[in-house]
């Protein structure tokens, strides 16, 4: 199997970084290699990583970039791309309070974030399966 067995979080934190540098195409949570233009941001994907907050998706900005270069571009010819920049990662509770605290604190409006933990996500989806009739029909 090209993921292993992981059974500790320095194993975890070994296959994540395996996938930032395409020693394998891709993990349990993201089914694709390592994008080319997220090769731009490497180096702070890897900290992130080595520093336990696991990255599955990630996109650098981009402030006008023609649509016809080779690692930003999509569209037609004489178009421009504009895209935020942004990481999804998995990190520890304890991390994640530390993390609000500072985007309250120093993010100036600047920057935007969405956690969520399991009890959260049991929840989202008990209300998805009273709103769909069931479990039977997702």
């Amino acid at each position: 199997m090209k993921w292993g067995r992981p059974t500790t979080l320095g194993q975890l934190t070994s296959m994540f970084l395996r996938h930032l540098h395409s020693e394998i195409s891709d993990t349990p949570f993201s089914d694709a290699p390592l994008s080319e233009e997220s090769q731009v941001i490497l180096p702070q994907l890897e900290k992130l990583t080595k520093r336990g907050w696991w990255t599955v998706g990630s996109q650098p900005a981009a402030d006008g970039v023609k649509s016809t270069d080779p690692v930003f571009g999509w569209g037609p010819p004489g178009g421009y791309v504009y895209q935020k920049a942004f990481v999804e990662f998995f990190a520890p509770e304890t991390d994640v309070e530390r993390i609000i605290s500072k985007v309250e604190s120093e993010g100036m409006g600047w920057v935007d974030y969405f956690a969520i933990n399991l009890e959260v996500c049991r929840l989202l989806l008990l209300i998805a399966i009273s709103l769909t009739g069931g479990a039977g029909s997702m």
